[in-house]
Parts: structure tokens; sequence; C-alpha cells
């Protein structure tokens, strides 16, 4: 395999590394957000275990309207909580894929290395001169 290629392999390999860094920190980024969204729905859960109800009967309209308003309010947070864990899930497959092209072009590059070493080995190995047996003796069996 020639030079060129060798550094081409290793360029895809140092890219695919770099993109499955882009992918955890966008996925560090979408976690973060589902944990706020998380965070935003408990709050408005209590604030609504919290809210005693009125003892003045003129009250209740208002108490209506707040719990209309409560209702609308979950609901909104809900969705927005299911739409960051739905980012947050496909974030997740995204950078399992880019994980695995990256291990597997890391695995081609090392192959590569160490196909390149051992050729480089037997290189040297045959460039050496053939080294006699021990005298009176054959020098493929070893026997006098």
């Amino acid at each position: 395999m020639t030079a060129e290629r060798r550094a081409a392999i290793a360029r895809i390999a140092r890219l695919a590394r770099t993109d499955f860094d882009l992918a955890r920190l966008r996925l560090a980024a979408a976690a973060r957000a589902a944990a706020m969204a998380h965070d935003a729905c408990e709050r408005h859960r209590a604030l609504r275990a919290d809210q005693p109800v009125p003892a003045d009967p003129s009250e209740a309209g208002a108490l209506a309207r707040w719990q209309i308003w409560h209702g609308r309010e979950a609901a909104r947070l809900a969705r927005q909580l299911a739409a960051a864990e739905a980012r947050l899930e496909a974030e997740r497959r995204r950078a399992r894929h880019r994980f695995a092209r990256a291990r597997a072009a890391d695995y081609l590059a090392e192959t590569l290395q160490r196909e390149a070493r051992l050729a480089a080995e037997r290189a040297a190995e045959r460039s050496l001169p053939a080294l006699p047996g021990p005298a009176g003796k054959d020098a493929l069996t070893h026997r006098p």
C-alpha cells in the first residue's frame, strides 16, 4: 500500500474521531436540554400540588382560570419534554453510529500500520544474508 493511501486512511480516521467528538458534544447538549425540560415539568407539578383550595367562593373563578392555565402549561411542558427526549434518543443513535464509524476507521488504520510494519520486517529479513547451519550438518535439517 502506498504512503498516500495510508495517509488518506489516517486522515479519514482522524476525521471520524473528530466527528464522533462533535456527536458527543451534541449528545451532552441534548441531555442537558432533556434534564432542563424534566426539571421544568417537575417544578410545574409541584406548583399545582402546593396550591391551597380557596376558602372564599369568590376566588373559585380565579382558581378555575389558574387550573385551566396550569393544565395548558403542563401539556406544553410535557410536549417540550417529549421532544427533548426524542432529540436525545436521536443524538444517542447518531453518536453510536459515529462511534462505530470511528472505531472502524481506527481499526483499518491500525491494520494497515501493522501490515506495513510486517512488510518492512519481512523485507529486512530478506535483505539479511543467509546464515549457515552448524558445521558438518545439513543446513535445512540440521542432521549430519
